[in-house]
């Protein structure tokens, strides 16, 4: 189990069967003030639609392929760092973020978050900076090796699945290679 402490959030992750425990995140200079929760008439009548992305500072799309980074963070282990994009969602989410070894078919991060997003026009809102955190102890036959150089150049899936405090619930998911460019 792992702790992150950032921007006054706090994250728990763990890969067990447990389902993941929730922390909750706000936008950076944002307070949830709850007047969000509630999308316009015209975002209400559409789908809900859920984006996979990664971004510390802004909202980056991923797609199927696309290299990620390994992040070797400051207490020792490693994470990729995901955003969401959210349409015809209202604000905040209860996200659950799931990355899995596509070789052992593992799940290497499950972590949870509730997060407010940011408006970003068109019915649709973003949330940046969340790190799943990785544990690799749960494949078989890599011995000793840290998730940074096992899953370095590896494919990996991302599966995001997100509900708003209405019921509304979206998923997606992107398969993506894992890079570590620096330790």
């Amino acid at each position: 189990v792992g702790w992150a402490v950032g921007w006054g959030a706090i994250g728990l992750s763990c890969v067990s069967g447990d389902p993941p425990p929730i922390a909750s995140i706000s936008p950076p200079g944002s307070t949830p003030t709850g007047d969000t929760a509630t999308p316009p008439a015209t975002c209400a009548t559409a789908e809900a639609e859920l984006q996979v992305g990664t971004g510390v500072d802004t909202f980056q799309l991923l797609e199927d392929l696309d290299e990620v980074e390994l992040v070797f963070g400051p207490q020792g282990g490693y994470h990729i760092t995901i955003a969401v994009r959210a349409c015809h969602m209202a604000s905040p989410l209860t996200l659950h973020i799931e990355i899995f070894d596509e070789l052992s078919s593992v799940a290497v991060s499950d972590v949870g978050y509730l997060a407010a997003t940011l408006d970003v026009g068109d019915c649709c809102g973003e949330r940046v900076d969340m790190p799943g955190f990785l544990d690799t102890s749960a494949v078989p036959g890599i011995g000793d090796q840290d998730p940074g150089s096992y899953l370095d150049g590896k494919e990996v899936s991302i599966v995001l699945s997100a509900t708003d405090e209405l019921g509304n619930e979206a998923s997606d998911t992107v398969q993506v290679i894992a890079r570590s460019l620096s330790r």
